[in-house]
């Protein structure tokens, strides 16, 4: 649906752009304490990696809010 594609162009993939900037920061601050606990890879995976994922690779107009 164009529609669906640009409502993700222009709205939904800039936002998440600026989370994927925040969510960058938040993994530098606790990457610490992951580290020490031992967790770094779900964290990275939490935070980082389904961001990376739901920004980058998902198709245009398609995924969860259109779905």
């Amino acid at each position: 649906n164009s529609m669906y594609v640009t409502v993700a162009a222009l709205i939904l993939r800039p936002v998440l752009l600026v989370l994927f900037t925040v969510m960058g920061l938040v993994y530098a601050i606790s990457y610490p304490f992951a580290k020490a606990a031992g967790n770094e890879q779900e964290t990275y995976q939490s935070l980082l990696g389904d961001t990376i994922d739901y920004t980058f690779h998902r198709p245009m107009g398609r995924g969860a809010p259109f779905e």
